[in-house]
């Protein structure tokens, strides 16, 4: 969420932006994201299932625990997480997944235009760019900084009640970053960014605050 004068993420606009296009479309959103992300681009060991994982999948699946309690958090429906982390995969079809997302494979022109709209994560007004500060711009979900060595860095982090995702995307030199923990928390967690996305981002030549 972005108001004049300050910037505040907010977990539940997600739900919503899904649940609009759900409404709109009258469609499932497990039958949407079956028809326009898995199928269409082949993601074999991508999994959407809102009523709760079958065993052959559990059994495949690295256990996942709590950060702060260290309870396995495995089994869990995620449906809570929704459009916001509801997804199971691996970091090297996420990889893929971002390849095909940047290059205009899934979202229209007009879409993608929505999509790289930035704001200021400081102070929540619409930026072109981010070249000429250190102010991190935030669009739907996307966190994106300049790097001088590098140009744009695209990142996301999703974070659910036992497993941590994300991934780093470079333009200019075509390269993706992804990765995966079996550790999580669905709170909004710092600790999880400072202890595995900011090594990352370190050596990339960017500070998050």
């Amino acid at each position: 969420m972005a108001l004049y004068g300050y910037f505040l993420y907010n977990r539940r606009s997600d739900h919503r932006e899904s649940l609009s296009k759900y409404l709109r479309k009258k469609i499932p959103l497990r039958s949407i994201i079956r028809q326009s992300i898995l199928d269409k681009l082949n993601l074999d060991n991508t999994y959407y299932y809102p009523d709760g994982l079958p065993n052959a999948l559990l059994n495949r699946m690295v256990h996942g625990y709590n950060y702060y309690t260290g309870e396995d958090f495995t089994k869990q429906n995620l449906s809570i997480a929704g459009p916001s982390g509801g997804i199971i995969s691996t970091p090297k079809e996420v990889a893929y997944w971002v390849e095909s997302l940047f290059n205009g494979k899934i979202l229209s022109k007009n879409q993608m235009k929505e999509m790289l709209s930035l704001v200021s994560t400081e102070t929540g007004h619409p930026v072109v760019a981010t070249q000429t500060s250190t102010v991190p711009g935030y669009s739907l979900g996307l966190t994106e900084q300049y790097s001088k060595k590098l140009g744009e860095v695209w990142m996301y982090e999703g974070v659910s009640s036992g497993y941590t995702a994300g991934y780093f995307y470079v333009p200019k030199y075509e390269t993706i970053i992804s990765y995966t923990a079996s550790i999580g928390s669905i709170k909004n967690n710092p600790i999880q960014f400072s202890k595995l996305s900011k090594e990352v981002l370190y050596v990339l030549g960017l500070e998050v605050n």
